[in-house]
């Protein structure tokens, strides 16, 4: 028992199930529908951070835990590494065609003048 209760999981069912609990008695009280979400937001996302703060995990919550951040930094590598193989292939591509167009053209020998004969 103690490893369930220890998380975050149990604590937040509970706050899930007490603002689920308080839209239903305001639906009863105001005798109209109410947006659920406006309790259940509150109680959940006060219990986390609530939680968090207690137990100093706060800004791994905020910000994701270290390994994410790793993970993160070598897919953006990654991505950079394929964007640059790509632009290079670009740019060679761009020179070959280039220079089959350079090869291509002939050269034409200026006409002669006809004043000159």
């Amino acid at each position: 028992l103690q490893r369930w209760s220890s998380g975050y999981f149990v604590a937040t069912t509970l706050a899930y199930g007490i603002g689920l609990i308080m839209a239903n008695i305001a639906v009863y009280v105001m005798k109209m529908g109410q947006p659920a979400l406006l309790y259940l937001v509150p109680m959940c996302l006060g219990t986390v951070t609530g939680l968090g703060w207690k137990k100093g995990e706060l800004r791994e919550i905020w910000k994701g835990p270290r390994e994410l951040e790793v993970g993160a930094r070598i897919v953006t590598n990654v991505n950079n590494a394929i964007y640059a193989s790509q632009v290079n292939r670009r740019r060679r591509q761009q020179q070959a065609q280039r220079q089959e167009r350079m090869d291509g053209e002939v050269e034409i020998p200026p006409v002669p003048d006809a004043n000159m004969t």
